[in-house]
């Protein structure tokens, strides 16, 4: 009896507080972006079944209760990623073409900021790795960086246009893969090195040198970014 109860003792403290079955975004959608930061899960934009939407659902993980709040733009096939304590949205169709604007939350102040891409796109990939938040492809080989600590934008290019792209990071690396470029379907992976300026790079020579093919070096605030070449050396 005594182990019985133990069991169901442990069993009523593992339960829940929050019954989360029951859970419905404001407007049903597809094609919407998702993040998080801090305690709070972001779902943005979308296309519904009357045009693309605006609406930011966000999860308290917490208290399980959910907020609304708006992008500036109303915007489907966007991408979003999260660093620091920023949620940022980014590019996307709206119902006059492809979008530019990048909506930032900021978790602490719970307030909203925009930010602008260097081109128009949709059907972006986003991740984010060590204070940088990157933004490529779609329908472009751009990559917009936006760095957290210093709040200035700079961009890199990827090896192949492309959209419907995928991106994730891992250590110090964000990779951005496939997609669909002018060719057709896409095999190319692109990883960008956080940190090399710092002195970690992907070859520990301590500096962007001889960096393989696909790889490409963050740019210096004074010098555009210039991918690297195979057995180059990096301008940085």
């Amino acid at each position: 009896m005594l182990a019985v109860a133990a069991v169901t003792a442990d069993a009523a403290a593992a339960t829940p507080l929050v019954d989360y079955s029951n859970y419905t975004l404001k407007v049903a959608r597809s094609n919407l972006a998702a993040t998080s930061v801090s305690n709070l899960a972001l779902f943005g934009g979308g296309l519904a079944p009357g045009g693309y939407c605006n609406d930011v659902d966000i999860f308290n993980s917490i208290s399980g209760l959910w907020t609304t709040a708006t992008l500036t733009v109303a915007r489907g096939f966007l991408a979003a990623t999260s660093v620091s304590n920023l949620a940022l949205f980014g590019g996307g169709s709206t119902s006059q073409g492809y979008s530019d604007v990048v909506s930032i939350f900021n978790a602490t102040s719970e307030l909203w900021t925009t930010a602008i891409l260097s081109v128009p796109r949709n059907a972006l990939a986003a991740t984010s790795v060590s204070n940088l938040a990157l933004f490529g492809g779609g329908d472009a080989n751009v990559v917009d960086i936006f760095n957290a600590t210093s709040g200035l934008p700079t961009t890199a290019t990827l090896t192949v246009a492309r959209n419907y792209l995928a991106a994730t990071s891992v250590s110090n690396l964000a990779l951005f893969a496939g997609g669909r470029s002018s060719q057709g379907y896409s095999d190319a992976v692109d990883i960008f090195v956080s940190g090399c300026l710092s002195g970690s790079f992907i070859n520990g020579t301590g500096g962007c040198q001889r960096c393989p093919a696909g790889f490409f070096c963050p740019p210096a605030s004074s010098s555009p970014p210039t991918p690297c070449q195979p057995s180059t050396t990096s301008p940085w």
